[in-house]
């Protein structure tokens, strides 16, 4: 799946995002107060650490940090890119299935 079982319940079922994202910005604030650091690098390294899309989680931490930099067209990005790459998995698993419908193995 393209999201964790947690995350897509967070997605589906009803929740205040807001109460999440704010949470959220209060950690990283804490944070980079507490060690005196930026919080822009500390995002931007984060997100280079982050940088698998065929991993769940670390989509979903993608995303997150996507927003706290208010770049919400990037987040979008990120799980346009995963959705993409999901289909194509797809496309590839019926084509190695083709000797089921030709008779032939590729």
């Amino acid at each position: 799946p393209i999201l964790p079982y947690g995350a897509s319940r967070i997605l589906q079922d009803s929740c205040d995002g807001e109460a999440v994202l704010s949470k959220i910005f209060e950690v990283m604030d804490k944070l980079c107060s507490t060690f005196k650091v930026a919080k822009e690098p500390v995002i931007e390294q984060a997100l280079l650490l982050l940088a698998c899309p065929s991993q769940p989680r670390k989509l979903v931490l993608a995303v997150l940090l996507h927003c706290l930099t208010g770049r919400a067209d990037l987040a979008e990005d990120v799980m346009r890119d995963a959705a993409h790459d999901q289909i194509q998995r797809c496309e590839l698993y019926t084509l190695s299935n083709d000797d089921l419908l030709r008779n032939r193995k590729t």
